[in-house]
């Protein structure tokens, strides 16, 4: 994804980097891929709206809101693609945004996904 981020003149960032979605919402997602037609958001202290692509790690003390608050949150930012990973449970969910709304994106049959992002 890295490598794929620069060719595309995208930008990829961590944790401890801000989405400020709205006035109430800033948050911090595990990793953010941000193309590079957009980058002009960026900010010192984050991004301003939703990144193109928001990936959060599940933790024991995460799973509501991973999988429900951010969810929602993620979804009404215009997020492209929502990716869930889920160590714990070992699965992996790939949510993109179609018509304002997320539906969730197959694994091709050999095990690989293929962003749309």
């Amino acid at each position: 994804m890295f490598d794929s981020a620069r060719q595309l003149g995208g930008e990829v960032r961590g944790s401890r980097f801000a989405c400020f979605m709205d006035a109430m919402n800033a948050p911090e997602p595990d990793v953010i891929y941000i193309s590079g037609a957009r980058k002009h958001l960026i900010q010192r202290l984050g991004f301003q709206g939703g990144p193109d692509v928001v990936i959060e790690i599940v933790s024991r003390d995460s799973r509501h809101r991973d999988y429900h608050l951010k969810r929602d949150l993620y979804e009404d930012a215009g997020v492209t693609e929502y990716w869930i990973v889920d160590p714990r449970e070992r699965m992996f969910t790939a949510l993109h945004l179609e018509n304002e709304k997320f539906v969730e994106m197959p694994v091709s049959s050999d095990g690989v996904f293929r962003s749309q992002a």
